[in-house]
């Protein structure tokens, strides 16, 4: 899965002139915490969240009400926004798990997209990157999700090509699919299925019976 699978397209954006009061409501109504911030043709010029709409407790207790709000009112997007050249981008055809690395490593909740030429295209959050895991994993669909564990490294006849051949041989269909080293165990790795329309004591009895794996967990869903 890419990028342009999961992502938010034609985000909500606003212009670097806009008031940052009128950005505080274009986040609450659009129930977002991200807006990028576009030239008139839509090239990225910098991003707002909603830690820009914070004061610091010290500046609070200097001010009144009244000055609370004339402050707030005549700040402009641009005067607090990050810059496009702190932003971290992604462009349409990034894989997932980049965009999940990217994410995790910078300690970031959204990734801008954009073309070649800068423009926004799209928005992808950590929200995001979650549903096309779970999809991935094929959640939406009832099944039996079993998680078989295997050695990771045989000779001869490939250990998962073994799981995926004794599956076919039943005629069943795989929904979702995801394999990861065992935590712990290098010598191991896990297998995670989503098999719809069959029963779960008929999957365990065909996993185990294919030599040197085991199941690890199993259990209906969906």
């Amino acid at each position: 899965m890419l990028v342009r699978d999961c992502m938010t397209r034609h985000p909500v954006m606003v212009s670097p002139d806009t008031l940052i009061t009128e950005a505080r409501r274009v986040f609450v109504e659009n129930e977002i915490g991200h807006l990028p911030v576009v030239s008139d043709g839509k090239k990225l010029l910098g991003l707002i969240t909603h830690t820009h709409f914070s004061m610091n407790m010290d500046t609070l207790d200097s001010l009144d009400f009244w000055e609370i709000s004339r402050k707030m009112s005549d700040v402009k997007v641009k005067n607090v926004m990050i810059k496009a050249k702190k932003i971290i981008t992604v462009d349409p055809n990034t894989t997932v798990e980049f965009a999940a690395n990217l994410l995790s490593e910078h300690n970031i909740g959204c990734l801008p997209v954009v073309d070649e030429e800068n423009q926004v295209v799209g928005m992808i959050t950590t929200i995001d990157l979650l549903r096309s895991y779970q999809e991935m994993l094929g959640l939406p669909t009832p099944g039996i999700r079993v998680t078989v564990r295997m050695p990771a490294k045989k000779r001869g006849y490939s250990e998962f090509a073994k799981l995926i051949s004794s599956i076919a041989d039943q005629d069943w269909g795989v929904m979702g699919i995801g394999t990861f080293p065992t935590p712990n165990h290098p010598e191991n790795y896990d297998a995670v299925l989503k098999i719809p329309g069959v029963s779960m004591e008929s999957v365990r009895q065909v996993i185990e019976s294919i030599p040197d794996q085991h199941i690890v967990d199993i259990r209906e869903v969906g």
